[in-house]
């Protein structure tokens, strides 16, 4: 059992962009509008799986053991945690998990593979 996430995954972190408050004339940092886009499409994904999700998880207790297998369109260096961090805020917001905090959620992470044709991430529950 597992979910299939589609779609090129982007490191959120390495997509930031500084924004100026226009009451306080503060900066601050947001994601961009493409990490922004794929982690609404990752929410969408998954609660479209929701069921699967549910009978992955059923009887388990917190903190989950999720397995992330990344597959990406090239070889291009990356950041597993970087990739896994929308993922894991998606999950929060469609509601397969409370908090992406270590009290909810141990990623582990398997060596990635690349497939220009289907990029994306298969989530596992180990």
């Amino acid at each position: 059992m597992s979910l299939v996430i589609e779609g090129e995954i982007h490191s959120s972190k390495n997509s930031k962009r500084i924004f100026k408050n226009r009451r306080t004339g503060l900066p601050f940092i947001t994601k961009s509008a493409a990490s922004k886009r794929d982690e609404q499409s990752f929410v969408w994904q998954m609660m479209g799986q929701a069921e699967e999700w549910q009978r992955m998880t059923k009887g388990r207790a917190f903190p989950l053991c999720v397995v992330f297998e990344f597959r990406r369109k090239t070889r291009a260096r990356f950041d597993y945690i970087n990739m896994a961090q929308g993922l894991c805020d998606a999950m929060v917001e469609a509601n397969l998990i409370p908090d992406d905090s270590a009290d909810f959620l141990i990623p582990v992470f398997v060596p990635y593979t690349v497939d220009k044709h289907n990029p994306g991430c298969t989530l596992r529950i180990e």
